[in-house]
């Protein structure tokens, strides 16, 4: 499946290399993980202590409906890599389907233009009215993921995600504050970022 951001998309992904996967490291995230703001040097997968290959599937306006997807389908066609490490976001993001095109759902589904078509004005009324439900997925989301495998690093930025049933690994899910932030003033800045590949260590 192919997704979009609204039928646009304003930045250009991470080249992905699918050579020697087992041993890669991948990241899965938002914007967050993306490094949006940040030069390409102070972006997380450039700031990782390692020698092997770091693809970041990460990308603005992301949901961890498009984590888990991409989590999945890698696995289904090349097997686990070497670490996951996946930044969580808001639990009040999601996917709709429209025409084989999978499309980000968030706050900003409050512009005009999501009144185009049956499934955006349906997509709307289950963001304001199923927000429990929403919460549950992601819930489920990191209950699988930690299923799968447990040497997962994953972090957050969001004091609302839900706290997973199934044991994570020790030192859980980490919950990271900005110490700094980036040139649009909304996003974690380089310090932030390399706090998070201080924490992941050398790999």
């Amino acid at each position: 499946m192919k997704f979009s951001f609204d039928g646009h998309e304003s930045w250009k992904e991470h080249p992905i290399d699918y050579s020697n996967w087992s041993e890669s490291v991948i990241l899965l995230g938002d914007s967050c993980t993306y490094g949006y703001g940040l030069q390409e040097e102070d972006r997380l997968h450039n700031q990782i202590l390692t020698d092997r290959i770091v693809n970041n599937f990460g990308y603005p306006g992301w949901s961890n409906e498009h984590c888990f997807k991409i989590f999945l389908r890698t696995i289904k066609e090349h097997g686990l890599p070497h670490k996951w490490i996946i930044g969580w976001t808001s639990p009040f993001r999601y996917i709709i389907v429209e025409n084989g095109l999978g499309i980000s759902v968030g706050p900003w589904i409050a512009k005009n233009t999501w009144n185009r078509s049956p499934a955006k004005s349906a997509a709307r009324n289950f963001f304001v009215e199923c927000q429990d439900t929403l919460m549950a997925r992601t819930h489920d989301m990191i209950d699988a993921v930690n299923l799968i495998d447990k040497n997962t690093f994953q972090f957050t930025f969001f004091d609302n995600l839900p706290k997973a049933d199934f044991p994570r690994h020790p030192q859980g899910i980490h919950e990271y504050v900005f110490l700094d932030t980036s040139e649009d003033k909304t996003h974690p800045g380089p310090k932030t970022i390399k706090k998070i590949a201080e924490d992941i260590g050398e790999l």
